[in-house]
């Protein structure tokens, strides 16, 4: 298409001399030759406005192929469904009885669900006093941890694109459109989009966030990794049944959360590798928060079925909750944290490029141009509120 362009011009350029030349000049002769050079160049430009629309069919057919197609699993990763993950690391804490969290917290009513009933709807609690303190507390203890180790904390919007959603590789208007809640931009009954403005979501986490903040961006290598954390408030609409265990704030709407997502230079053509230290920083940095905490914990090694679409790798850390399960079992495990190594997949379809490196091409004496590559992104839950709360206080 560079080459059809560059003939158009050199056509253009053509018509111009010719005219310049023979401005002076009549007959049949000079006429024929005037059409004929201008209809070359009208015939050249039609190719390439014919070629410049092929073109971006190809780049929304790329794209809605790469939308759909989910990352490469780690050769590490168990297969199969939650059963078959991996233990990696469980502390060594004794577990503690079970203390029904109910019990525990209706006296004082500092976690008041009626009222979140009343304002809002189910799952949406109102945390007052110790409780409303101990929820600030634990995100500014986390945040200072991440900070000292070099990340950069960072203000992001609860409200995003749901094209940045799927890019990320959420699919809120497919099957995770049930975890989703959507933004309505207008009075009108139709979408926003046939109004003219942007399909819009909440965030279910400030990884969506701090990828689009990075969108779009050719980093120099030597400014990679770039660590960014973000606290904000997360929504998910958890559509589907609740059970016992999900009663109290396991599973709510609305939580505050510390996310941690860093973007790495993809992994040089020797090793070959992925980043494993920077997804073990990661898990280093959660398991530091936890048990500088006190917590009983479990870290797991995610298999194939639990990774979702853009993960390649993923660790959950478990923490022991003995208001989970009946009486007879004392309490069980609760998901506290993840951290996913997600490669090239979110990079390649929100444009996050890593500068190339201009290198001597074969038998020629010139060098060939720096190409970007795609770079690699990884995220990790540094603190979700409610559930480490919950973990704490029983």
């Amino acid at each position: 298409m560079n080459h059809l362009g560059n003939k158009a011009a050199d056509a253009q350029k053509s018509v111009a001399a010719f005219l310049k030349q023979n401005k002076m000049k009549k007959g049949p002769r000079i006429k024929e030759d005037e059409e004929r050079l201008r209809g070359e160049a009208k015939e050249l430009s039609n190719q390439m406005t014919a070629l410049r629309q092929e073109h971006d069919q190809l780049g929304q057919d790329i794209t809605a192929l790469l939308l759909a197609s989910p990352n490469v699993s780690h050769e590490s990763a168990p297969i199969g469904s939650e059963s078959q993950a991996k233990v990696s690391k469980e502390s060594a804490t004794i577990r503690r009885t079970h203390l029904g969290l109910a019990t525990l917290l209706s006296p004082s009513g500092q976690i008041d669900t009626p009222a979140g009933r009343l304002a809002t709807g189910p799952s949406f609690p109102y945390l007052t006093d110790s409780v409303a303190l101990l929820e600030q507390a634990l995100l500014r203890y986390s945040t200072d941890i991440a900070l000292a180790k070099g990340y950069r904390l960072v203000s992001t919007p609860a409200v995003v694109r749901t094209d940045v959603a799927e890019r990320c590789g959420f699919d809120p208007r497919g099957g995770e459109g049930g975890q989703t809640y959507f933004v309505s931009s207008s009075s009108s009954t139709s979408s926003p989009e046939e109004n003219g403005h942007p399909d819009l979501c909440l965030i279910g986490t400030a990884e969506i966030a701090l990828a689009a903040l990075v969108s779009g961006r050719t980093f120099p290598r030597s400014s990679l990794p770039l660590r960014l954390l973000a606290i904000s408030p997360s929504f998910r609409a958890e559509a589907g049944g609740r059970g016992q265990e999900t009663k109290g704030l396991y599973r709510l709407h609305q939580f505050m959360k510390a996310e941690m997502f860093v973007v790495a230079a993809p992994p040089s053509e020797e090793s070959g590798e992925t980043h494993p230290d920077l997804l073990e920083e990661l898990r280093a940095i959660q398991e530091q928060v936890f048990s500088s905490l006190g917590l009983t914990t479990r870290t797991l090694l995610m298999p194939t079925e639990e990774l979702g679409a853009s993960a390649h790798r993923k660790y959950d850390i478990e923490a022991w909750m003995p208001g989970r399960g009946s009486d007879q079992d004392g309490g069980g495990w609760g998901e506290v944290s993840s951290a996913s190594d997600c490669t090239d997949y979110q990079a390649s379809r929100l444009a996050i490029n890593v500068e190339g490196v201009s290198t001597p091409a074969k038998e020629q004496k010139k060098q060939k141009p720096a190409t970007s590559t795609p770079a690699h992104t990884l995220n990790a839950t540094l603190l979700a509120a409610p559930r480490v709360i919950i973990a704490l206080m029983e």
